[in-house]
């Protein structure tokens, strides 16, 4: 067997153990934020850096952001190209000029927006996210890596209905594993969980289950631990896919 059959056949047999149905749900995801003063398009004798989040201030951000986002499209676009090899009807790519827009291939869908922060008004928030992924094999090749390196730190599971956190809470409370340790706020609106010896942060909401990595690893690596995750937290009934 060659060195390119043997990393084939890994590729596949990841993509055959995650199935279709929740890799459809699965995506990475590589967020910043920075002040809204240091946008490409902010002018300092003009412009005012937002106090409040409001459909204007939020308009305002995305139309100082369209310019990044589509600078960023365009390299994403042109790297696409020459490192997969598509073709024109291969690619096709959209951006709103309203601080969004996406390219989608044949493998997967990539998305670029910039928003005002919700909790911080003078912030804007870059995020960039590959999802709709229909071959794994293809996300976890050293092409994809190439295009997109260093650019997600998490990786992020959306389930079909809302998680049960308080259900997930105690479930974990109740393993008394020292190695486990498990934060959440007052009113339950989120559950963060560490694992002795991962340094990897898992973080839940009712809408999501996320992986994060305190630095931006390869594709390979974000998979590998929500893999790893599962193994270890399913017992504890994390949030799952049955179908």
């Amino acid at each position: 067997m060659t060195r390119d059959n043997a990393k084939q056949d890994d590729s596949s047999a990841a993509s055959s153990d995650f199935p279709a149905v929740v890799l459809d749900r699965v995506a990475l995801v590589g967020m910043s934020t920075d002040s809204i003063a240091r946008l490409p398009n902010f002018k300092r004798k003009t412009h005012h850096v937002p106090d409040q989040v409001n459909s204007h201030t939020q308009a305002f951000v995305a139309k100082l952001a369209a310019d990044q986002v589509r600078a960023d499209l365009d390299s994403v676009f042109a790297s696409l190209r020459s490192t997969f090899r598509f073709t024109r009807k291969q690619l096709q790519s959209t951006d709103w000029g309203d601080g969004t827009g996406c390219i989608c291939t044949p493998y997967f869908r990539y998305s670029s927006s910039v928003f005002q922060d919700a909790d911080a008004p003078d912030q804007a928030t870059w995020r960039r996210e590959v999802t709709q992924i229909e071959d794994l094999r293809h996300v976890l090749d050293d092409r994809f890596n190439s295009v997109f390196c260093e650019q997600f730190d998490t990786v992020e599971v959306v389930p079909t209905t809302a998680i049960d956190l308080e259900e997930v809470i105690d479930r974990l409370e109740s393993v008394q594993d020292e190695r486990i340790w498990v934060e959440y706020d007052r009113h339950i609106t989120f559950c963060e969980v560490t694992l002795e010896d991962h340094p990897e942060r898992i973080r839940i909401t009712p809408e999501a289950f996320q992986i994060i990595h305190p630095d931006r690893p390869s594709s390979k690596t974000l998979f590998d631990s929500l893999f790893r995750m599962q193994t270890k937290l399913l017992g504890a009934n994390l949030p799952h896919d049955e179908s």
